[in-house]
C-alpha cells in the first residue's frame, strides 16, 4: 500500500488524545509541523580555513589616527551613551588590512564610562558596503566579564551548534594603536547573511530581543515582558520596545502574530514556528543553566529569524552568562549553587509568562521531544566528561594570551581555578566543571529523564534481489521498534533544499512490514519518477517518550538512491 505523503509544515496538536479516528488523523498531520528544515537549521563546524574556526586565536588590529588617536575610548564611550555613531579606523584581520571601518561599543548589560574591556563591533563595510573578511561584515568581541574561564561562550556554542542554528565562536588577540588591549571571545554576528546562510535564501526576516532594562518600559504596555513573547493589547508599539527588526521592516505582522497564537491554546503555532528547534534551545538552556536567556528573568539574549516559509527559527546569543553565571530564574531570589546544579528540568512549564515553555511543553509530544533533547545533550557532551576535557583544552589554548591580557578582570589563579570552584565572593561564579558534573547526575537519574524511549532495532530499505529482473523504481522502507512504540513517523526530502516531507509507517501487514502488529513499521515512497534519491530520518513515540533514527538526524539523515538498491 503506497502513502500520499504530507508537507512537514503546519499543524500542531494541542493534547494528546486516545486513537479515536478523528482525534488519530488531527494527531497524524501535526505532527508534520515539528520537523521542518531540521537538517538545514543545524550547522556544522566551519571549514578549516573560517574566521570562526573552533578553537583557533584570531588577531584584530585597530588604527585610529589624528584626533581620535588618543580620544578614541572617550569618543566611543560618548557614541554609547547617546546610541549612535560609529568611530572611523584602520583595521587589520589576521594580516589583511582594511580602510574605514566602523567602530562602536556593543549595547550589552557589562558596559562602563571608561571601561577597558567594553565589547566591540567592528564594522567593515562602514564606508566601503563591499568589503568583508570571508564574507563577513559585522566582527564583535566579547569581553567575558562574567566569565573568569574565559570559555563559557565558546564551549556553549560549540555544544549548541551540533543541535541548532548558532553563531561561530574562538578567541581574538586586540590590539589598538599597536597597543595590546587584551584577549576577547569572537563572536559571528547575527544578521543578515547569518539568517541567510542558516536558513536558506529566501529568508524572510530577522529580529533580535533588546537588551532588559526594567527601569526603561513604554508606557501603556504590560511591565516585564522583554523577550517572552506575550501578546500584549498594546500591539506593534509594545512589541517593538522589547524587540529589534536587524532585517526587513514588513516582518513586525509575523511577530505580533506569533505573540497572538502562542495566547491562543486553538491556535495551531507551528503555523509559523519551528517546534523542534525551540525545544532544542529550551533543552540546551535548562542543561548548561543558562538563565541569562529565554529561560531565566528577562527572557532575552536570543533572536528569531524567519526562514523561506514563513517560519520563525530561535538563535542562541551572549552565552557569557551560560553555566550558572547567572542565577536568577524570574521565580524568586537567585538560586544558590545546589539550586543550580538540581534546577528542574522543566522550569516555567506551568508559567503563561513565558509562552515558549508552558505553550508548548503542554503538548505532551512536545513534552517528550523536549525530554529527549535533553537526554541527548546530557549523553553526547556531559555523561563521559568530554566537556570537561574540551574545556580544559580551550583553557590551555589561552593560557598565554590571557596572562598578557593588562586589563584583565581576573587572576591568573581565578584563570586557573575556574572551572572547579566558584569565583567571586559576590558574583560567585561557579566553576563549569563543578556546576556540571553534579547538574549532569542530578539530570540523569530524574525521573523524567530516565523514562525508556522507543528503540530502533533495525532499520531497512527493500533492495533489488540478485538475479531479479524487475528493477527497483521506489523506496520501501521498515522499521523494527521496540519498548513499546505508539506511532512512528518517516521524514524524507529529495535534496536539502526542499522542506521535509512526512507520512506514517504502518504496522498492519499491508506496507511490507511484515505480519500486523509485530512492531515493526512500513512505509512506501514512490518518487514517479521526480527524484532519484532522498534523505530521511524517522521518529517514534510511546507513552512517554520520543527518539530519532539517525540519532544525529540534525546533521546526518540517512539517504539513500534508487541505483544503490538496484
Amino acid at each position: 500500500m503506497r502513502s500520499k505523503p504530507i508537507l512537514a509544515e503546519g499543524i500542531v496538536i494541542n493534547q494528546y488524545n486516545p486513537p479515536c479516528m478523528q482525534h488519530f488523523l488531527t494527531t497524524f498531520l501535526a505532527i508534520t509541523a515539528l520537523l521542518t528544515w531540521s537538517v538545514t537549521t543545524a550547522q556544522t563546524d566551519s571549514a578549516e580555513e573560517d574566521f570562526y574556526t573552533p578553537g583557533s586565536i584570531r588577531e584584530i588590529r585597530l588604527i585610529f589616527d589624528g584626533e581620535t588617536g588618543e580620544a578614541w575610548q572617550k569618543m566611543l564611550d560618548s557614541m554609547r551613551l547617546y546610541g549612535s555613531g560609529q568611530l572611523e579606523a584602520g583595521a587589520s584581520v589576521d594580516g589583511q588590512t582594511y580602510k574605514n571601518v566602523g567602530v562602536s561599543i556593543a549595547e550589552h548589560r557589562g558596559f562602563s564610562i571608561g571601561g577597558q574591556r567594553n565589547p566591540l563591533i567592528i564594522r567593515l563595510d562602514h564606508v566601503n558596503k563591499s568589503q568583508n573578511h570571508q564574507g563577513y561584515v559585522e566582527l564583535y568581541l566579547s569581553p567575558a566579564l562574567r566569565d573568569p574561564s574565559m570559555i563559557r561562550e565558546v564551549l556553549g556554542y560549540e555544544i549548541a551548534r551540533e543541535y541548532m542554528a548558532a553563531p561561530g565562536a574562538n578567541f581574538a588577540k586586540l590590539y589598538v594603536n599597536d597597543e595590546y588591549r587584551g584577549l576577547f571571545v569572537n563572536i559571528e554576528s547575527v544578521d543578515h547573511r547569518f539568517a541567510e546562510h542558516r536558513f536558506g535564501p529566501g529568508a524572510q526576516g530577522l529580529f533580535h530581543v533588546r537588551p532588559a532594562d526594567p527601569d526603561r518600559q513604554e508606557e501603556g504596555c504590560m511591565k516585564n515582558v522583554f523577550g517572552a513573547l506575550e501578546y500584549d493589547k498594546g500591539g506593534l508599539s509594545c512589541l517593538k520596545s522589547n524587540f529589534v527588526n536587524v532585517w526587513k521592516a514588513d516582518a513586525w505582522v509575523n511577530l505580533l502574530n506569533l505573540t497572538s497564537m502562542l495566547a491562543d491554546s486553538e491556535s495551531d503555532v507551528s503555523e509559523i514556528l519551528h517546534i523542534d528547534n525551540v525545544l532544542w534551545m529550551l533543552a540546551f538552556n535548562n542543561v548548561v543553566v543558562n538563565l541569562s536567556s529565554y529561560s531565566g528573568r528577562y527572557s532575552q539574549n536570543y533572536a528569531l529569524a524567519i526562514d523561506r516559509f514563513g517560519k520563525f527559527h530561535p538563535v542562541l546569543w551572549n552565552l557569557n552568562y551560560a553555566f550558572g553565571s547567572y542565577k536568577n530564574t524570574g521565580v524568586g531570589s537567585d538560586l544558590d549553587l545546589k539550586g543550580l546544579q538540581t534546577m528542574d528540568p522543566m522550569l516555567h512549564k506551568d508559567n503563561r509568562n513565558k509562552p515558549l515553555i508552558s505553550a508548548l511543553l503542554s503538548n505532551p509530544l512536545y513534552r517528550n521531544m523536549y525530554l529527549h533533547h535533553m537526554r541527548t545533550i546530557l549523553a553526547d557532551h556531559f555523561s563521559d566528561e568530554q566537556y570537561e576535557i574540551r574545556a580544559a583544552a580551550l583553557q590551555e589554548l589561552i593560557a598565554a594570551p590571557f596572562a598578557e591580557d593588562p586589563y584583565q578582570p581576573y587572576s591568573d589563579e581565578e584563570f586557573a581555578t575556574s572551572l572547579e570552584k566558584t569565583i567571586g565572593e559576590r558574583s560567585q561564579i561557579p566553576g563549569i566543571v563543578q556546576l556540571m558534573s553534579r547538574r549532569a547526575r542530578f539530570l540523569s537519574k530524574h525521573p523524567l529523564l530516565t523514562v525508556v524511549p522507543p528503540e530502533f532495532d533495525r532499520v531497512d530499505v527493500k533492495r533489488r534481489k540478485q538475479y531479479a529482473r524487475d528493477r527497483i523504481t521506489d523506496f520501501t522502507i521498515t522499521a523494527s521498534v521496540s519498548s513499546f512504540p505508539r506511532r512512528v513517523f518517516l521524514y524524507y526530502r529529495p535534496s536539502p533544499d526542499q522542506p521535509f516531507q512526512m507520512v506514517q509507517m504502518m504496522d498492519d501487514g499491508l506496507n511490507e512490514d511484515g505480519a500486523a502488529n509485530d512492531q515493526v513499521y512500513g512505509i512506501t515512497i514512490d518518487p514517479e519518477g521526480a527524484f532519484e534519491r532522498i534523505e530521511y530520518f524517522i521518529l517514534a513515540e510511546n507513552a512517554a517518550s520520543a527518539n530519532f533514527y539517525p540519532a544525529r538526524y540534525r546533521q546526518t539523515p540517512a539517504s539513500v538512491s534508487l541505483s544503490e538498491l538496484n
